[in-house]
């Protein structure tokens, strides 16, 4: 047996209300799916089981090669986040030194600083 019950515990709570188990179980695994949702796991695994399988071509020499031109609708997602960073990154090159908050105009110190210009 145990002795649980004589003492004056926190340890009463996992005797007499057996839900503290899940509650701690919830703390502990649900920033772990947090994440796991975040970078998009779940959206992966459950898209991959919706996508038909491509039928095979036997008179091919690789019969379950895809054919040219086949996009995998899998990485759907990443195509489409890859199109705003090349868009972004075409923007910036684009501007130039010439954008807002750039080095330059950040890195100047302010009227009442001791060193306005140059090193320390």
């Amino acid at each position: 047996g145990t002795d649980i019950k004589k003492r004056a515990s926190c340890a009463l709570w996992f005797e007499e209300a057996p839900y503290w188990r899940f509650i701690w179980g919830f703390m502990l695994i649900g920033p772990a799916h947090f994440l796991f949702y975040c970078h998009g796991v779940f959206d992966y695994v459950f898209r991959r089981r919706s996508i038909a399988p491509l039928p095979p071509d036997y008179d091919a020499e690789y019969p379950w090669r895809p054919p040219p031109g086949y996009e995998n609708p899998l990485f759907e997602p990443a195509r489409k986040w890859q199109a705003i960073r090349e868009k972004r990154r075409k923007e910036i090159e684009e501007m130039g030194n010439n954008r807002p908050g750039y080095f330059s105009e950040v890195l100047q110190r302010g009227p009442r600083h001791k060193y306005r210009t140059g090193g320390r």
